[in-house]
């Protein structure tokens, strides 16, 4: 019989642990929290210091039992959930619930789940710290706070349904602003004019115009740059003439500039950082990526992925460095970089980066076996250890080193008095790979790229100019957010905690919610959710809404873990201000927030009509409501509006634009409905396999095309907005709304 107790939260980690133990040891889950608010009230005894009321949780009665019961038996109860304040918060709920004696209970942790890491962790165990758990009580009864009364307030003036959070809230601001934004941009025309010139060797390169005279040209233009503006080429006309002038112009090096770049790698994975080049490099969302990563943990193949620590352990260095230099050689290693050390703003507990758990060991053999244990995830949990993996070990490599080149070209018309235009070209090689070898970060838009390798160049070489190429562009809006570099944001203005930005992504876009929906992978903001967020800013925006106040909460509990402020008047300082503001609001007449006046007249009766808005979106409605009961789409105001792009219409040469249609966004000609192009869109793979023809292939499956494999669940588009079926229709007519790339994530904290 074990002689010793240990507790963890998943069934998974159990498992994982018990192999590392021992006889010696039973390990059992709790399965998440045992504990937690009641959903019915609110949960928080204001006049008793806001003293949390915590009921059990029906489905962990059972749990409970057991872990008590094992617990009278046990010597020692090893607590070993997760390293961080929801972790601490677990095991003393955990403690209590269970009945554990104070003499009886151990607190371990570790951030890797190997058989070295758990042996330490036993043999080192220490008492709950009650700091932690205390900034976890006062975050939980914050986010209760204001989640319930300001989303009960929602229900009443807007509808039922809806939600407040104190992280959720103000990214959801964020999206707003973003989108408003975009709709008051004016996109600004302008020219470049690019010379393809040769050398008496043959080379070619293009060099861009970016002076006449004493103007400076700018080759980009800063929407918010008047200086820009006003030196730019600003039509067609201008580009042609200044064209014009330079036909049969000389033309000659001016000045050659050479320079070494180097560029470090980027730090190891935090929580963050992991969920934004997922869903770059891997389209997945922040609560796939964490669900997956979760279970890599569980397995012990990573460390930890709560963390805001970029510091990895000694020995995982020492193991990294013999790696490279036996797999690339002794140039290829650096070491640690002085600035992957510098701690992150605000961050937590003292965890290390997310990382392979081995390191050394041949990733062929590690991929088996997650495909082994990972089921039907087993694929993707392969491409997160990859991407993990690269992360890591890319960031102890060498600098990748570049040699670049910026060459000045005077052009000289032959006129009686020319006037000089000075031309540039920028090169740029590789000269050494180091750590791109295997990793590259990506962004969410696209960067302008570096130039290519130039052909030799010396001052005053003269040049043969074949081709002067004018090209229209438009200035750009801000882009929407995408997953990454909303999470981006958030973290930069310190709201949240990356552990929490998976639940608030995933809230953000929950269809009963009806806050924002996805588009091309950005968020953009439905009539909703404008309405609730301009609500929320007026009654609550110098509260929870409020950047700089959200983020001040954010050190506050920092400060509580610290031991450095108690839990009362933390809470009890944001608590008074939030009840005048919730007063105001509740005094508010719903038709004041969820109706606009308009200058239209109802067809039918000769009434006022007013934008209203329902439950899919704003609508014109007859102010005599309900004698009159006339409704009237809001025809002729795209929501979002028209989109510019910098591209061109192949059928009429203007630009074109996104928008929105009966089943969803596409790009056409801005001058519809004179022009009527439309671009076809491609078909996005989910890269799921198809679970019919998993099941049972279909005809194409067993095809020689196809040779048995099944296919794949493509994002497709009907009547009723879009949907996802098979690649081999119409052999095989399965289809789905739910998307195949999202996994219902384990229990992690909420910021509501």
């Amino acid at each position: 019989m074990a002689h010793n107790l240990v507790v963890v939260e998943s069934p998974a980690k159990a498992k994982t642990i018990e192999k590392y133990l021992g006889k010696d040891y039973k390990v059992l889950a709790s399965v998440g929290h045992v504990r937690d608010l009641p959903e019915s009230s609110l949960g928080v005894t204001v006049e008793n210091g806001f003293a949390l009321e915590y009921v059990v949780n029906e489905d962990k009665q059972k749990v409970i039992e057991g872990i008590a019961k094992a617990a009278k038996k046990a010597g020692s109860v090893y607590l070993a959930t997760d390293y961080d304040r929801e972790g601490e918060a677990i095991a003393w709920h955990v403690a209590e619930a269970c009945a554990i004696p104070a003499d009886k209970r151990r607190r371990v942790t570790f951030t890797e789940i190997t058989r070295r890491a758990v042996t330490e962790a036993i043999e080192n165990p220490r008492d709950i710290d009650f700091r932690l758990v205390d900034a976890q009580q006062a975050r939980r009864a914050i986010d209760r706070l204001v989640g319930y009364p300001v989303s009960q307030l929602l229900w009443k003036k807007i509808r039922y349904g809806l939600s407040a959070g104190r992280v959720q809230s103000p990214a959801l601001r964020l999206i707003v602003e973003r989108e408003r934004e975009i709709r008051a941009f004016l996109p600004v025309e302008y020219w470049t004019l690019a010379a393809l010139l040769q050398t008496d060797a043959g080379g070619s390169f293009l060099a861009n115009l970016i002076q006449i005279g004493d103007r400076r040209i700018p080759t980009k233009i800063d929407p918010d740059s008047e200086t820009d503006a006003s030196r730019r080429l600003a039509t067609g006309a201008e580009a042609e003439a200044v064209k014009a002038a330079l036909e049969g112009a000389s033309f000659a090096v001016e000045d050659v500039r050479t320079k070494e770049q180097r560029r470090i790698p980027q730090a190891p994975f935090i929580t963050s950082t992991f969920q934004q080049e997922a869903s770059r490099k891997l389209g997945l969302s922040a609560r796939r990526a964490m669900g997956l990563a979760q279970r890599l943990y569980e397995g012990g193949y990573i460390t930890y992925m709560r963390t805001d620590s970029t510091a990895m352990a000694a020995e995982a260095v020492a193991e990294a460095a013999g790696l490279i230099k036996a797999s690339f050689g002794e140039r290829y290693w650096a070491g640690r970089y002085k600035q992957h050390d510098k701690k992150v703003a605000g961050a937590q507990e003292a965890h290390e980066c997310i990382r392979p758990t081995g390191i050394a060991r041949p990733r062929r053999d590690v991929e088996a076996e997650i495909r082994a244990d990972g089921g039907r995830d087993s694929e993707a949990m392969v491409k997160v250890y990859d991407l993990v993996w690269k992360r890591a070990v890319a960031s102890l490599m060498s600098p990748a080193v570049y040699d670049q080149v910026s060459v000045d070209i005077a052009a000289t018309p032959r006129t009686a008095n020319p006037v000089r235009h000075l031309f540039r070209a920028t090169g740029s090689t590789l000269r050494f790979d180091g750590f791109i070898r295997i990793y590259l970060e990506s962004t969410d838009d696209e960067e302008e790229a570096e130039g290519g390798r130039l052909p030799a160049l010396t001052v005053r070489q003269v040049l043969q100019l074949l081709e002067l190429r004018p090209e229209q562009h438009f200035t750009q809006p801000p882009p929407r957010y995408t997953e990454a570099s909303l999470i981006k944001e958030l973290e930069e203005r310190g709201i949240g905690r990356p552990s929490t930005y998976a639940t608030i992504m995933g809230t953000l876009v929950e269809e009963k919610r009806d806050y924002t929906r996805m588009n091309n992978r950005r968020f953009m903001p439905t009539d909703t959710g404008e309405v609730a967020t301009d609500f929320l800013v007026r009654y609550f925006g110098d509260h929870f809404m409020d950047y700089e106040f959200t983020s001040d909460m954010e050190s506050h509990l920092d400060e509580v873990a610290d031991g450095r402020y108690t839990y009362r008047p933390m809470v009890e300082t944001f608590y008074r201000p939030l009840q005048d503001r919730l007063m105001k609001g509740a005094e508010v007449p719903k038709e004041e927030i969820t109706t606009e006046a308009t200058d239209q007249v109802c067809p039918e009766c000769g009434s006022p009509m007013v934008v209203k808005l329902g439950k899919r979106g704003k609508f014109l409605g007859c102010t005599n409501y309900p004698e009159c009961r006339k409704t009237m789409p809001m025809l002729g105001q795209e929501r979002e509006g028209p989109e510019l792009l910098d591209e061109k219409c192949p059928e009429c040469g203007s630009q074109l634009a996104r928008r929105m249609g009966r089943f969803g966004p596409f790009v056409g000609c801005s001058t519809y409905p004179e022009c009527k192009y439309i671009q076809k869109k491609p078909r996005t793979s989910t890269g799921q396999p198809c679970p019919k023809c998993t099941e049972d292939p279909c005809k194409a499956c067993k095809s020689s095309k196809f040779k048995g494999e099944p296919g794949e669940l493509i994002e497709r588009f009907g009547k009723r907005g879009k949907f996802y079926g098979c690649s081999h229709y119409p052999s095989c007519r399965h289809t789905q709304n739910a998307d195949p790339r999202e996994a219902p994530a384990p229990a992690t904290a909420s910021a509501g």
